[in-house]
């Protein structure tokens, strides 16, 4: 892998840091083939820079966030999900998301993964109830995010949380798993609670051929073991797990040998008092910088030479936002569940829609209590043999 412009004039646009990061982006996933000093070399240059466009932001109170949108530059709102504290509202630099989306994200888990141009995609990632939609439904994209970069190439099938996820949780994964027996899918995009039902059901059902070539894991933390499976089962050939956080900029793949590559390309990330920080270097029209977005982990600051060929820095997650428990992220919340329900394994959860997995039956009078402590939600409740 190589750099389109040789390393040692990488940084020759000098003190004009737009023009480079617009030079850049194309070849910013390619940046961990090279060796630490250079890429000390880009951090250190982009931190001088940034720091520059950006205050420090307040780590621990998002509700005072300093920094300000640049007007220079075309951009779009985002917001984000609120699961560490107010949510608020940020812009993204329009001239480079596209491409990180896709060169240095998606399309790059495609290239590492061998997914042909015209892959099949089925995007079971149930983020939103759509009770009136059919179960799965076809079509093209070229959004980045749902066709994993490949374009209008590729075909897109897309799972919804309709009223048959919410009456019959057993009978809409049978319906996931016949379409998957039915169809050839290249690539199944999961998050978290997703990536633990498919299995679940797979292996409730007695299933024995594979599902998928790659299973893409993102949005909310999978187990471990549950990823592992999806191989030594033979539902996939490979998995990934992958994120791309914007608020802050981090961005992570595992490769092919299963290790966890942040890409340095993009943004810096460190472990501060455990406190996942980062700083995001296309972060111009709304500075991130010296930024906590919630996340703990562990982060070594030494490289290793991975088998795939590039450099990273031993990096995990050991504490995170999760997304998928958005609606009862308070502590309030999240007590009144553990309050009534003490079997419990795991939640899916979308928007107001929560089910509880639990390993008993959950008595009447505790779903009462509880239905009660969570006014406005609708719960439902599934008993599971060993947890998921």
């Amino acid at each position: 892998m190589l750099l389109q412009e040789d390393p040692s004039s990488l940084i020759k646009y000098q003190d004009d840091y737009i023009q480079f990061l617009l030079a850049f982006v194309n070849q910013a996933h390619l940046l961990n083939y090279y060796e630490p000093n250079l890429i000390v070399s880009v951090r250190d240059y982009c931190k001088r820079h940034l720091s520059s466009m950006a205050a420090s932001l307040e780590p621990n109170d998002k509700s005072n966030i300093k920094s300000e949108v640049n007007p220079k530059f075309a951009s779009f709102v985002n917001r984000t999900t609120g699961t560490t504290g107010p949510p608020f509202e940020y812009c993204i630099w329009l001239d480079t998301y596209h491409k990180i989306e896709s060169k240095c994200h998606y399309k790059l888990i495609c290239d590492e993964f061998n997914i042909p141009k015209d892959a099949s995609i089925l995007d079971l990632t149930l983020s939103s109830i759509e009770k009136d939609k059919p179960t799965i439904t076809k079509h093209q994209s070229n959004n980045p995010v749902e066709s994993h970069g490949l374009g209008s190439t590729a075909t897109i099938y897309k799972a919804h949380a309709n009223n048959l996820y919410m009456c019959n949780y057993y009978q809409y994964y049978q319906t996931i798993l016949n379409f998957l027996q039915s169809n050839s899918i290249d690539l199944i995009l999961c998050n978290g609670q997703t990536t633990a039902s498919l299995l679940y059901n797979y292996k409730l059902l007695n299933i024995t051929a594979p599902i998928c070539r790659l299973l893409s894991n993102t949005n909310s933390k999978a187990y471990q073991s549950d990823l592992d499976q999806y191989v030594t089962l033979g539902l996939a050939d490979y998995w990934c797990d992958h994120m791309r956080c914007w608020d802050g900029g981090v961005t992570f793949i595992t490769c092919k040998h299963q290790t966890r590559h942040l890409l340095d390309g993009l943004s810096w990330a460190e472990c501060v008092d455990s406190k996942l920080f980062s700083y995001d270097y296309y972060s111009v029209a709304y500075p991130f910088y010296n930024y906590w977005n919630g996340d703990y982990c562990n982060i070594s600051s030494d490289f290793k030479l991975c088998e795939c060929g590039r450099y990273y820095r031993e990096f995990e997650v050991s504490r995170s936002r999760d997304r998928s428990v958005t609606p009862i992220e308070s502590n309030e919340r999240r007590q009144a569940i553990l309050d009534h329900v003490d079997t419990i394994v795991r939640v899916e959860t979308h928007g107001y829609f929560l089910r509880l997995f639990t390993t008993q039956i959950v008595p009447q009078q505790n779903r009462a209590r509880l239905r009660s402590s969570l006014p406005g939600y609708l719960i439902s409740f599934i008993v599971v043999e060993n947890g998921i």
